[in-house]
């Protein structure tokens, strides 16, 4: 998609070097909560803790750091794993919001703006998805759509990203000499 995006025709020109950075930014949040998402799956994280806004009757719930060495806790601990994701979720929502709103102000009415827009709603869906899936104790439907829709996510973060840098410039003809 990022090559893509990068030969199809722009109406636009770059947008400006902080658009591109957080634009950046969000791929790589949007990848890394891809992967926190997984562990949450491979714990079945999601049966244990099926409660929203709060965990465990709390916004930082106890026992986060059971096991030993605490490092452990970041892949072996439901409780831990699922805490992160939902961290990185809020990361995620909050960066994508500033993002739009940044570009908006600095770049009122163009595809940049447009494109940060429609990235946050991505990001809203799949963060309401998310919420419904944990909530309705992880029916399989519910927990594929919430896979599915990430990698959405992410394709569709990581070609505005490239968006924003501008078309690939044109190929030059070169001359030969004979």
């Amino acid at each position: 998609m990022v090559v893509a995006r990068g030969l199809a025709p722009h109406s636009e020109p770059a947008a400006d070097r902080s658009t591109q950075r957080l634009a950046g930014l969000i791929v790589l949040l949007a990848l890394v909560q891809i992967y926190l998402g997984g562990l949450v799956a491979g714990l079945h994280a999601g049966l244990s803790y099926n409660t929203w806004p709060l965990m465990d009757g709390k916004v930082i719930p106890s026992d986060l750091l059971l096991l030993e060495p605490a490092w452990r806790n970041f892949f072996e601990n439901p409780k831990m794993v699922q805490f992160v994701h939902r961290v990185g979720a809020y990361t995620l929502f909050v960066v994508a919001l500033w993002h739009m709103i940044a570009t908006w102000r600095r770049q009122p009415g163009t595809t940049h703006a447009r494109r940060a827009t429609l990235l946050f709603l991505l990001v809203l869906v799949q963060a309401s998805i998310g919420i419904g899936t944990l909530l309705m104790q992880v029916p399989l439907h519910m927990a594929l759509t919430h896979q599915g829709v990430a990698l959405m996510v992410l394709g569709f973060a990581a070609a505005h990203w490239r968006g924003t840098k501008g078309a690939y410039p044109l190929p030059t003809e070169i001359a030969v000499r004979g």
